[in-house]
């Protein structure tokens, strides 16, 4: 499965999901595949996706790639029922053992 953020919006296999934002501290990342995986995050008391030297993806404005459906002025404000979606969306695919990618261009 490859999630790809361009522009601001979340796709999943070339679907359009949701908005997301890269916060300030990964904004420099770009144009590299990272892995991703789903895990236990002690910090946001839930499950969450991490992206191998990205960090969390999730509803929340301490991870590296915050989701969302509604833009702010600073972005995708924050939405847990778009990370839940995206958390069981890659949770299937690591049950199959499908590999999950991400793409930032």
């Amino acid at each position: 499965m490859i999630l790809e953020i361009n522009n601001g919006v979340l796709y999943v296999d070339n679907v359009r999901f949701s908005l997301a934002r890269l916060t300030d501290g990964s904004k420099d990342v770009r144009l590299e595949t990272r892995e991703v995986r789903t895990q236990y995050s002690h910090n946001h008391g839930r499950v969450l996706p991490i992206a191998d030297g990205l960090g969390w993806l999730g509803a929340d404005d301490l991870c590296a790639v915050v989701v969302g459906d509604v833009r702010g002025s600073n972005g995708a404000i924050p939405c847990l029922a778009t990370e839940h979606r995206l958390v069981a969306r890659i949770e299937a695919a690591e049950e199959f053992g499908v590999p999950v990618l991400i793409e930032i261009k």
